[in-house]
């Protein structure tokens, strides 16, 4: 038996908030503690394309592809435009900045233990950005606006990133194995221009394989 994918939203965390308070929360407080994950809760949009393809270079990296339709009524920033105030905010956010919103009557209302518990199930909930070596979003419109993001950082998971479906996992496979291909050959060419050797004599390898293929006809 399958089981399905766990959406954390905020219901989800909303139950475990209750399921971990040995009291049954007042409508105030439990209006409160919504309007809270209400900021604490990011939820990912649904994408039409959710790639993610890791790989090892000396360190563990990840490439991510998304492409989804585009329905913010603002640009997409890029990271370098925005990480110096946003990522810092982001960081600044934490379980105690979110508890603090609420209302101080309700904070008070609430016992020691039972704000650490709060406060561990919004530490749960808070997704900060990582830090990426390339953040690149793309716009354009086809009948309706839709976005390509593509994004390489360094991998610090434990887990395996999944892709949005088994197949995709395939594609992420032939990715990796692609990139590795790729790094090989660059390898290999940088190496025969330092040694200065040629694989065909007195022709390139490049112009040897469009003569052969034709292509320079």
């Amino acid at each position: 038996m399958s089981v399905g994918k766990v959406v954390r939203d905020h219901a989800y965390f909303m139950n475990q908030i209750a399921t971990s308070l040995s009291r049954e929360l007042s409508d105030s407080e439990l209006q409160a503690l919504k309007r809270a994950l209400d900021l604490v809760v990011r939820i990912p949009s649904p994408k039409l394309l959710d790639l993610n393809i890791s790989f090892w270079l000396i360190k563990k990296f990840y490439l991510q592809i998304y492409l989804g339709e585009d329905k913010r009524t603002d640009s997409r920033n890029e990271r370098d435009k925005f990480e110096r105030t946003k990522l810092v905010e982001y960081k600044e956010r934490d379980a105690e900045y979110y508890f603090a919103g609420m209302p101080e009557d309700i904070q008070q209302g609430f016992k020691f233990e039972e704000k650490r518990i709060i406060q561990s199930v919004f530490n749960r909930a808070i997704s900060i950005p990582t830090r990426k070596i390339v953040e690149t979003n793309i716009r354009f419109k086809f009948k309706r606006r839709y976005y390509l993001a593509l994004y390489l950082g360094f991998d610090r998971r434990k887990r395996r990133r999944g892709s949005a479906s088994r197949s995709l996992d395939v594609v992420s496979f032939a990715g990796s194995m692609m990139i590795y291909l790729i790094v090989i050959l660059l390898v290999a060419y940088f190496a025969k221009s330092v040694l200065n050797y040629n694989f065909v004599k007195d022709e390139h390898a490049f112009e040897y394989l469009i003569r052969k293929l034709g292509l320079n006809k």
